[in-house]
């Protein structure tokens, strides 16, 4: 009987107050459809990300150094288990016609299965004067970046005195358009890396057949670790795998910065050496060309010498105001001539040849000076040497994947503080 004066009650309550009722419903029904999507929006986020990895296979880490990457590099990796991985190089430059600074990666995905990109319109490149752009910046400049339209690069990152064999760089400067992408290596659509050039800020990437880039050294080593395949990305048990493989490839690499030291050093110091025997060597060479002028000069003097002293002998037989014609003696006098005859010539040549020597070693000693500050630069270089860094990466140094798990943890902690909002909202 108690309980159904308490529900008549309240039933009349809600008749006489049915406004209030109806809004304190209806914030109820608000209330727990935003908890509940603000709730599930976390675990969905992470899940959305970890789809995407798998699809495109993003890198679970990566190596890099401040001296490039080479074949040596690569050969450490080569007892380390449970992983996959592929060297590239990747080069930054600007395109002219917008001025973005880009990125522009190798074709992943006609060398391996890591790092796959994703064509949203068109082709990726086969040629090595195709390229595929950047969704992002399409959408940002439609105008510039037209399948077929042709880009151009700028001089921005080219660097006229690198040795072409080894740093990386384009094997050409223009290119067509063929297709639109998006990557995995850059998921942030507000920053997409930094640079060394430019103003820093990286504004895209493009993709070109992995011949369109040359040299013989990598900017990264890409490594997919197969132990985690069947891990959510972001969880810890993910995170503590890769941690592990990752503390495991850095003890592999704890003495490469000081193997490479010893190499550059080495390398330098027996170029400047060989260079110095070659400046030292053509420094001999001028002062022997020097001293056989020399010796051609004293022996050209000691003849006229002699010639001048046989012919004061034959005169000072003769009586004074006799020639040697007129005393008979015309073959002495022929004989005397042909002597100076030869003498002039010698001395002719000889003039021609100094002549010729200070020319080619006036041009000589502008070379040597030339070697010698190049020497003294690399002696400075070699001074300023230091051990390269090495960075073996998880996955945070990619472009976007550490704030998208920020993003997802705010919705979380909003999530929770949501009812005590809620609460609030609905006492007041």
């Amino acid at each position: 009987m108690k309980n159904k004066k308490i529900w008549l009650d309240g039933f009349r309550e809600i008749k006489h107050t049915l406004g209030r009722f109806l809004a304190l419903l209806l914030i109820i029904a608000l209330g727990t459809g935003f908890f509940v999507g603000i709730r599930v929006a976390a675990p969905d986020m992470i899940a959305i990300a970890d789809k995407y990895f798998n699809q495109t296979n993003l890198e679970d880490m990566s190596i890099q150094s401040t001296m490039g990457l080479n074949e040596d590099d690569l050969a450490l990796l080569e007892d380390v288990q449970d992983i996959e991985y592929i060297p590239y190089a990747y080069v930054d430059r600007q395109i002219a016609v917008s001025d973005d600074l880009v990125r522009f990666y190798p074709n992943f995905n006609d060398m391996t299965d890591i790092n796959q990109f994703d064509v949203q319109e068109g082709r990726l490149p086969k040629a090595n004067d195709e390229i595929a752009i950047d969704l992002q910046l399409v959408k940002g400049n439609p105008d510039a970046y037209q399948i077929g339209q042709e880009v151009t690069m700028t001089d921005l990152g080219v660097d006229s005195d690198q040795e072409t064999d080894e740093l990386p760089q384009l094997s050409g400067d223009q290119f067509t358009i063929v297709g639109y992408v998006n990557t995995p290596l850059q998921i942030s659509n507000i920053s997409r890396g930094a640079s060394a050039i430019g103003d820093g800020q990286l504004n895209g990437f493009a993709v070109v057949a992995p011949n369109a880039i040359t040299g013989d050294t990598y900017t990264n080593i890409a490594i997919d670790a197969t132990a985690v395949d069947d891990l959510e990305a972001y969880s810890d048990e993910y995170d503590q795998v890769i941690a592990d493989k990752q503390a495991e490839i850095e003890d592999i690499f704890v003495d490469r910065p000081r193997e490479i030291y010893q190499e550059k050093v080495t390398e330098a110091e027996s170029e400047i050496a060989s260079g110095q025997e070659e400046i030292a060597s053509a420094r001999s060479a001028l002062t022997s060309g020097e001293n056989e002028l020399k010796q051609a000069q004293s022996e050209i003097d000691a003849g006229q010498d002699d010639l001048d002293q046989q012919q004061s002998l034959v005169e000072a037989q003769l009586p004074e105001g006799v020639s040697l014609e007129q005393a008979g003696m015309s073959s002495v006098a022929a004989q005397l001539e042909a002597g100076q005859s030869s003498l002039d010539a010698a001395q002719s040549e000889l003039n021609q040849a100094r002549s010729d020597y200070e020319s080619e070693s006036q041009a000589a000693e502008t070379s040597l000076s030339s070697a010698e500050s190049h020497i003294s630069d690399a002696e400075s270089t070699v001074a300023d040497l230091s051990e390269p860094t090495y960075s073996i990466n998880d996955r945070s140094s990619v472009s976007g994947y550490t704030a998208w798990e920020n993003n997802a943890d705010n919705m979380a902690t909003i999530g929770q503080a949501f009812p005590i909002i809620f609460f609030l909202i609905a006492a007041l």
